[in-house]
């Protein structure tokens, strides 16, 4: 179940970034690093919308680089068992909500479920629940 749930929202998250990468305009030379590392430095006052705004700001193979690095750090601090960096778990929450809730509570299904019903009402909406579940 819960692979299926992973898969389900890797690829609608895929098929969101393939979409916003068409319609934004692209800043030459702004890398996945830059992001991560204005996210580190930020982590105490970003807020969704500003995090929404500067991934927009990537080129969709940073998009998916900025993904998969951060995904793969995620599983790497959990196969270690040391603390997951809450950086990590803020860039998915961008990219794929309900990965990002699901990660974050251990694939629990009440705030995975809720998520994806507000990830597929609204982006917007998802992002901002995950935010809020990865912050408490």
């Amino acid at each position: 179940m819960k692979k299926t749930i992973l898969l389900l929202t890797i690829l609608i998250g895929l098929g969101t970034l393939s979409l916003s990468a068409k319609t934004n305009s692209v800043i030459k030379g702004y890398t996945a690093e830059m992001l991560y590392n204005f996210t580190a430095k930020n982590i105490n006052t970003i807020t969704p919308d500003a995090l929404k705004t500067e991934v927009k700001k990537l080129s969709l193979k940073e998009k998916k680089r900025l993904f998969s690095m951060a995904y793969n750090q995620f599983n790497q601090a959990q196969k270690n068992g040391t603390e997951v960096d809450k950086v990590l778990l803020y860039v998915l929450a961008v990219f794929l909500p309900p990965v990002a809730v699901g990660l974050h509570t251990n694939w629990e299904s009440t705030p995975v479920l809720i998520n994806i019903i507000l990830w597929i009402l609204g982006v917007l909406p998802g992002i901002v629940h995950a935010f809020y579940v990865i912050l408490n």
